[in-house]
């Protein structure tokens, strides 16, 4: 029987040679200048980043910087096949494949290519991928002979290609891959191989050493043999599909309840190829990875916000995580209402500085902020004395959620007043701390609202009452302007520096003759009585009432009311 063999012109043969999984990252970087030494290029396929450190995400930013491709290995590492048996093809798609593109991309990498996980796939699988990459690579399983495998690609615009793992323990022989590569160069062929961790030291399968890859990399550099990535192959027709114009927000949670400290792993399975991501923990924290893990450390129920975008549009999806007070909390955590576009809960102080039990109750407000634009939190919810909070942004930053925390007293994280009534403690936190600087907004103001019941039985004069800030370890006292009222409350407005710990204040009215002791800043501060002011300077020239010791008593009385006095 004769074999005919196509030679292929115009084509220099080599090989493509891949690395599996995220946890190549690393052993490819450190084993970079290797590579380099023979002018040799790779491809990366990946799974899910979200868990990997930074150091791993600045590495793979090196090999791309060096000329590698960072391509596609599915999101999860789920059996396509197997996962199919169970799951409608668009589930798998919207699990596996898409976040798998959008995570990569996000981080600016072009995808072209993708490695089936475990080298499964059948024809439904192959049709399904075959839009969204040029090039799709199983496994040739049980190659021992890769002159016997069709593991090369011969220009002809195959999109499934089967590769030849190269490891170790892979029952692939040194002299076998030496000869595929004789093979390739020959005939203009590239051959396909791909491996998973390269180390020093081989202890088991999926690893290969560097003495053998060094002996790939010399062999194919010593025969003329070209590195291609795996991109470079397959249907040359093929085109990158466009974003959709229709971007649909999906994740999952696990776990969705606990006790608290409890870490919460969610997961991006958002459609219409995003290429940006926002979260919102709903406790002030954000991220904006594609599928980031969180703690929250305090009782309470949280709604959690995703915000995707794909350039042309964006959409939001909320889900709740709810916390439960570990046995250890004293104060029991947080309880009472939900947390959304607007909302109000007892207890708990969520990501701010202040102590929980000190919080009487917290409202929520959450908005989209878009550079440019006026932002106005709205409390709706009417939980606390703040009505809203604005500014004008100098950056996007998108879903944002404001905290308001009205305090049940003085917080112990700052000074006493040196004057005044205190009506309400309460403090501010907008978006993660930090953002909300010169840096970032113009502006900003805080609109709030005083009963006029409490004006009124502490006979306060309205034009003194001031908004209060703390900040840089004193007190501020800024001014106010009378917004409306209506028949329960004053609305006033106020321009502040930023955001943090607020007082709002008001002095009582005095009348000629009479002075008010300074007023203490507990919420029990009872009113001292008024005494006389005007201390009569006579009694030298009083006569002796007969009542011994007096003009002793009348002396000190006089005393008392000028300390008093001078106090004011």
């Amino acid at each position: 029987m004769t074999k005919t063999i196509t030679v292929v012109t115009g084509y220099n043969g080599g090989i493509a040679l891949s690395w599996d999984d995220v946890g190549s990252i690393d052993p490819c970087r450190e084993n970079l200048p290797a590579f380099q030494k023979y002018n040799a290029i790779c491809t990366v396929n990946l799974n899910s980043l979200s868990g990997s450190p930074q150091s791993t995400k600045d590495n793979l930013s090196a090999l791309h910087a060096a000329g590698w491709e960072i391509a596609a290995h599915g999101f999860n590492h789920e059996d396509p096949v197997a996962f199919l048996n169970n799951h409608t093809s668009q589930e798998w798609l919207d699990q596996e494949i898409i976040p798998n593109i959008a995570e990569i991309t996000g981080y600016g990498y072009p995808v072209y290519s993708f490695a089936y996980p475990y080298g499964s796939q059948n024809g439904t699988t192959d049709a399904l991928l075959a839009p969204y990459f040029r090039t799709l690579r199983t496994t040739n399983f049980g190659t021992v002979n890769v002159n016997e495998s069709a593991a090369y690609y011969k220009w002809d615009d195959t999109q499934v290609l089967y590769g030849v793992e190269i490891d170790d323990q892979s029952n692939v022989s040194l002299g076998s891959i030496q000869y595929g590569i004789d093979y390739a160069t020959k005939y203009g062929y590239v051959l396909v191989l791909y491996g998973h961790s390269i180390t020093s030291n081989v202890t088991g399968p999926y690893q290969t050493s560097t003495s053998r890859l060094d002996s790939i990399l010399n062999y194919t550099y010593q025969k003329g043999g070209k590195f291609y990535h795996m991109g470079n192959l397959g249907n040359s027709s093929w085109s990158q599909p466009s974003i959709s114009s229709n971007v649909t927000a999906k994740f999952t949670s696990n776990p969705t309840t606990g006790f608290a400290p409890l870490n919460v792993a969610f997961t991006d399975t958002s459609t219409g190829l995003p290429t940006s991501w926002l979260w919102d923990f709903g406790d002030g924290a954000t991220s904006t990875v594609p599928s980031p893990t969180h703690t929250y450390s305090a009782a309470g129920p949280y709604t959690v916000n995703l915000t995707v975008s794909n350039g042309n549009n964006f959409a939001s999806k909320t889900a709740t995580i709810t916390v439960l007070a570990s046995n250890s909390d004293d104060d029991g955590g947080s309880s009472g209402g939900s947390r959304g576009s607007s909302g109000g809960s007892s207890g708990g102080g969520g990501g701010s500085p202040e102590p929980a039990r000190n919080v009487e109750v917290k409202e929520l407000s959450q908005v989209f902020i878009t550079n440019g634009k006026a932002t106005k939190f709205d409390f709706t919810k009417n939980a606390t004395c703040v009505v809203y909070v604005g500014f004008d942004s100098k950056k996007t930053v998108g879903k944002t959620t404001t905290t308001v925390e009205q305090l049940k007293s003085k917080s112990t994280l700052v000074s006493s007043l040196s004057e005044g009534e205190v009506y309400r403690y309460f403090n501010v936190w907008v978006g993660n701390s930090g953002f909300a600087t010169s840096k970032n907004i113009d502006n900003p103001t805080i609109c709030f609202k005083v009963e006029k019941s409490w004006v009124q039985d502490k006979k306060i004069d309205q034009d003194s009452i001031a908004l209060n800030r703390y900040s840089d370890k004193k007190w501020e006292q800024l001014p106010v302007s009378l917004l409306k009222e209506d028949s329960k409350y004053l609305y006033f407005t106020a321009d502040v520096p930023g955001y943090s710990f607020f007082a709002i204040t008001g002095k009582t009215n005095t009348t000629p003759g009479e002075t008010v002791t300074e007023i203490d800043d507990s919420d029990n501060t009872k009113d001292m009585e008024n005494t006389n002011s005007e201390v009569n300077q006579e009694s030298g020239e009083k006569e002796n009432t007969g009542m011994p010791g007096f003009e002793m008593v009348y002396g000190v009385a006089g005393l008392l009311a000028v300390f008093l006095y001078k106090r004011r």
